[in-house]
């Protein structure tokens, strides 16, 4: 058996070892190599959904890296990816809030602040 799948964009391979009784697969065009695998049809097309959104999350936190080096580099940090990291800190702390996440967020952000005047100066 042999087919495709389709996830935010992506396409995945998928066939079925009937020797190992699996089902495996990889992520089409792309120049990374990410594959996946499940013991039924069901759990390897669950893996191909997460091992998209482990992809899109580690190229996100590349790109984000990457242009905040270079920020720090010119000495400054850009408002857009400010209000990444703003973000980002957040939506986490959204998930796990608790009566304490507001002073946590802002203790976090204020040492962010901190620590980029401290390396700004």
């Amino acid at each position: 058996m042999q087919d495709n799948l389709t996830y935010k964009g992506y396409q995945g391979h998928i066939e079925i070892d009937l020797d190992s009784d699996i089902f495996f697969g990889r992520v089409l065009d792309i120049k990374d190599v990410i594959t996946f695998q499940g013991k039924t049809l069901e759990e390897a097309c669950q893996a191909f959904y997460d091992s998209i959104d482990d992809y899109l999350e580690f190229c996100e936190d590349i790109i984000l890296s990457t242009e905040a080096k270079k920020a720090k580099e010119e000495g400054f940090i850009w408002v857009e990816e400010s209000e990444k990291v703003l973000h980002k800190l957040a939506s986490t702390s959204a998930e796990v809030w608790s009566p304490q996440t507001d002073k946590k967020l802002i203790e976090a952000l204020s040492e962010l602040l901190k620590t980029v005047k401290d390396e700004g100066q």
